[in-house]
């Protein structure tokens, strides 16, 4: 008995120490994680803050000097409402990068480019340019990144490994510089793609706003959660989330203010250009975007088959289609965030394959849907 007792009291002295080890490792984790979001809180807010402050000082500037959407046959809204919010979110967004990020190579090529666009929108929001003449300004601001440094050299293989584009590269300039032709043709195509799908995607109060703030988070989550960690990715992340949460406090239904082409473009930059720099997660960035990106081909096809120019705008995007089902402007906007946010959370979770599977899945419910809301408004129709 005397010696049982003495080999428990033994295995407790010798399990003692390590029980204060497990609970003091727990408690120094759980202090940096406390850390770490009471500082990525105060960077929010104070985004939130002065996004919100820009937004409504340009929204008074913009109505003082008649730079106002008006009215149209294509349009929701019954009244003139302001433009300049994509300006607001650029100046927000510059300001965060100023306080709260290092400057590299990569982001300053995000600025420069990301100011050329806004700039452009700006013109586009004011003189209505030609989509082809856009078109020619979205590459040139998509190069400006590509020389900045900003490329996908790879992609990841669904069934294993990686897809290597940065393997042939061709020299210039006695080898200062590199042409890799793989690496700078998708990267172009996979930018311009993502400006033209925030681009149509503005079409509701609040819609482009909230999916980017939603993508921005998918990515912040992604920087922090899976090895190894990229801070600095998830503080630009967290910056884009605060200049459009700050935004959509004039910007959802009743809107005040509108981003206009200024604003889409430049979210659609910023989330391509964090989706390369986050370690090329351009699945995860598919999977927040998928229903907004597919919607641009099927309306982008039905167009072209209509011998119609794709970028003729119309009334006829998903978003549209919900509202003719009988959705009011908040439900549909709400619909359209809780795809996004649950595809963009399965992104975490989900291997390379199964996101593969994960976006066809969402293809295959995006083709149902819209078969049930046109043979739905069909029949409306109808029966008027």
């Amino acid at each position: 008995m005397t010696a049982q007792n003495t080999c428990y009291v033994r295995h407790s002295r010798c399990l003692l120490p390590i029980t204060h080890q497990i609970s003091y490792t727990w408690i120094m984790f759980f202090l940096a994680w406390l850390i770490i979001i009471g500082y990525f809180s105060i960077v929010i807010i104070f985004l939130v803050a002065i996004s919100a402050i820009l937004t409504h000082i340009i929204r008074l500037i913009s109505l003082r000097i008649n730079f106002v959407d008006k009215p149209g046959e294509r349009k929701i809204h019954k009244k003139p409402i302001a433009y300049g919010g994509g300006l607001a979110m650029f100046i927000a967004f510059l300001v965060g990068i100023i306080f709260f990020v290092e400057p590299s190579r990569q982001i300053i090529a995000l600025l420069i480019s990301g100011a050329f666009l806004v700039f452009v929108g700006l013109w586009d929001d004011r003189e209505n340019l030609p989509a082809w003449f856009k078109l020619i300004l979205q590459i040139i601001a998509v190069l400006i990144l590509i020389v900045g440094g900003v490329g996908v050299d790879f992609i990841t293989n669904p069934i294993g490994g990686q897809i290597q584009l940065n393997n042939w590269a061709i020299p210039f300039c006695s080898g200062r510089y590199h042409f890799v032709p793989l690496t700078d043709l998708f990267t172009l195509v996979w930018v311009v793609l993502m400006i033209n799908t925030m681009n149509f995607l503005d079409g509701l109060d609040g819609l482009a706003g909230g999916v980017s703030a939603i993508g921005g988070l998918i990515i912040f989550g992604l920087s922090l959660i899976i090895l190894p960690h990229q801070p600095q990715t998830a503080t630009l992340a967290i910056v884009l989330v605060g200049a459009c949460l700050g935004f959509l406090v004039f910007n959802f239904h009743p809107a005040k203010i509108f981003m206009g082409d200024a604003g889409s473009q430049f979210l659609g930059l910023t989330l391509a250009t964090l989706a390369i720099i986050a370690g090329s997660k351009i699945a995860t960035t598919l999977m927040v975007l998928g229903l907004p990106i597919l919607d641009l081909f099927w309306v982008a096809v039905r167009r072209i088959s209509s011998r119609q120019s794709p970028f003729k705008a119309d009334k006829l995007h998903f978003h549209h289609r919900l509202l003719q089902l009988g959705l009011t402007q908040k439900q549909a906007v709400f619909l359209v965030y809780g795809f996004c946010a649950v595809f963009g959370g399965l992104a975490l979770m989900l291997t390379s394959s199964e996101k593969l599977w994960a976006l066809l899945v969402m293809a295959a419910i995006m083709i149902l849907l819209s078969i049930y809301i046109v043979k739905k408004t069909f029949n409306q129709k109808n029966h008027v």
